[in-house]
This record gives C-alpha cells, structure tokens and sequence, in this order.
C-alpha cells in the first residue's frame, strides 16, 4: 500500500522569489544564491521577496546564519541603482529587529553602509539613515556608527529640502549624542538644531528640541 510523504524540499520549477512568503525560510538558501547571480533580472527578484520575509525576525535570524548579509554587503557596490536602492529597503528592514542589528555588527554592515552616503540615488540614503537610526537603538551600534563617522554626513542632512530626510537625521542624530563621544562631537552643532526649532514641519521641530536637550545633558 502506498504511503504518502511530504517532502522538505521546493517543488520543482518553482520560483521562489514569486512563492517566498509561502516557503518562509525554506525559501532563503535559494534566495541567497540569486543574490549572488550575475542575472540582473534575478537579483532584483530575490531581493524583492527578501524585502517581504525580512519583516519577521525568525527569517531574519535564518538570513544572517545561512550568509545573506554577506551577498547584501557585495550588492551595495552594484553598478545597478534599483539593486542598491533595494538591498539598503532590505538591510533598513532587518535593523528593525535586534537579531538584524547584532549581525549587522557582527558582519561589519555599518561600515558598508557609509559607502552610499554620497549615493546619487535618493531613495539609497533616506534608507540609510533610517538604518543608522535602527542601530543607534543598541548602545554598540551607537559607536559603531560612530567609527564609521557617520555624523558629518547626517548633519549635512538637517539643511535638505526633503523633511523626512531632515526628521531621520535628526533622530539619528539624537540617538548618537547618548554616547558620550557622539554628544561631545556634537556640542558645535546646537546652533544648527536651534534654528530647526524654528522649521516649518512641527515634527522637525519637535525632534530638533529633543536632540539640544540630549547634546546639552550633563552627566
């Protein structure tokens, strides 16, 4: 009599990039790979079901264990701009989790990452400082940033006409001047955040009051 038997594998011809939710972490080690392809089509395609698994921390934890990060570091120097825009969505989705920014300083993602601050895409450096402050979250990622100087570029933001860009910077911002070293660097700046309490977007100026309060704190 025949038995009937699951199998642990994908069935054949199927695509996982278009059936990643449905195979979750089944579905990564390949996802990996097309990381790695020199098929431009089928990197974008695994990083667009990365960007839909990477909201659960459990597919985040798998990611990281089975060398994802490592493929996402390589495809943040791609000559595409849609592949970098999409591997920062992806690694700005993962710093939302704590097992996300523990492999990011692990695997040395910040450093990585400060290679696109001059990125000519907009949509690569709003989803870099929104990973920056992700990071900052965690009093490690805090100095990590720092080391990788990231201050200067952030405040280079707080004059852009984008205000998402000057919220995120701001909050990035604040964040790092909780590390005693982050608020030193930062002392000479409080001019510049008094003036963006005077901001046109009531958010920014809202942050702006928060970042002088945690720059002039004194321990």
């Amino acid at each position: 009599m025949a038995h009937t038997q699951i199998s642990m594998y994908l069935p054949p011809d199927v695509n996982p990039t278009q059936a990643a939710i449905a195979y979750g972490c089944r579905a990564l080690p390949k996802l990996n790979e097309e990381l790695q392809s020199e098929d431009l089509l089928t990197r974008q395609k695994a990083l667009m079901a990365l960007c839909d698994l990477m909201h659960d921390p459990e597919h985040v934890y798998v990611a990281i264990n089975i060398g994802c990060l490592e493929s996402l570091k390589a495809l943040l120097k791609d000559s595409n701009h849609m592949v970098r825009i999409k591997t920062t969505e992806v690694l700005c989705i993962m710093a939302t989790h704590n097992v996300g920014r523990e492999g990011f300083l692990k695997h040395d993602i910040i450093a990585a990452l400060s290679g696109l601050l001059n990125d000519p895409q907009t949509a690569c450096r709003e989803n870099l400082h929104l990973a920056f402050k992700h990071l900052a979250q965690l009093p490690s990622g805090k100095y990590a940033a720092l080391d990788a100087e990231a201050i200067q570029p952030l405040l280079q933001l707080l004059s852009s006409p984008l205000r998402k860009a000057r919220l995120n910077a701001i909050k990035a911002l604040t964040m790092l001047a909780e590390a005693p070293e982050g608020r030193k660097i930062l002392q000479v700046s409080v001019p510049t955040f008094r003036d963006l309490e005077m901001d046109a977007s009531e958010a920014v100026q809202r942050a702006a009051q928060v970042a002088i309060k945690v720059i002039e704190w004194k321990p």
